[in-house]
């Protein structure tokens, strides 16, 4: 018969609770910033779009280049629009990522040796390869999913809007690259809104 022991003595538990109030975790904002991506090893998976590596400034010049494109009315479309610039830039990453697999799997014995070679050594080793195509190909689903969800609501949109010519609503709440400025996000127009997603 096994005799179970209790883990912890009330002793023992008192001392725990006792340095845990001295375990509070980082304190200062960057010291928060960097412990909640302790985690994080590529990337692929993040919630945050932009990584601490990466240029939130770029993102957003991005951002701003597509979004008129898509012309968003509503917080719908809105909403698609952002799965489409977020699928869209975690693209652009796992091509940096394909370009560096290939710069570390060139070589061989010392020597460079080619694409062949690369993708070779990978296959025998950690299959990264296969694995980012993976990826890039959810990646790709994410953002044709998007877009065939965005274009349906295009066609909806005119029918839920009876009060306006279904051209002129359209014209209405389009927004050129210019008008997307800082100055905006006070107002509750789709771009304001956006904007104010790109600042999180």
């Amino acid at each position: 018969m096994r005799v179970v022991k209790s883990m912890a003595t009330k002793k023992q538990i008192d001392a725990n609770r006792k340095n845990a109030l001295k375990s509070t975790g980082p304190q200062t904002e960057l010291g928060k910033k960097i412990s909640c991506r302790n985690s994080t090893r590529h990337g692929f998976y993040a919630t945050g779009v932009v990584l601490p590596d990466e240029d939130r400034s770029e993102f957003i010049r991005f951002a701003r280049r597509l979004f008129p494109a898509y012309s968003p009315c509503g917080v719908l479309e809105e909403e698609q629009v952002r799965t489409i610039i977020e699928a869209r830039w975690q693209l652009r990453r796992a091509d940096v990522v394909d370009s560096e697999l290939f710069q570390i799997y060139q070589f061989y014995k010392g020597e460079q040796r080619g694409v062949g070679t690369a993708f070779a050594q990978d296959a025998a080793q950690a299959n990264a390869f296969s694995k980012l195509t993976r990826y890039q190909s959810f990646l790709i689903r994410k953002l044709q999913n998007a877009e065939k969800e965005l274009a349906r609501l295009k066609l909806i949109w005119p029918m839920s809007q009876p009060t306006q010519e279904p051209e002129a609503a359209r014209q209405n709440s389009e927004v050129s690259a210019t008008q997307i400025q800082l100055e905006t996000a006070g107002q509750n127009s789709p771009a304001a809104r956006v904007l104010k997603w790109l600042k999180r």
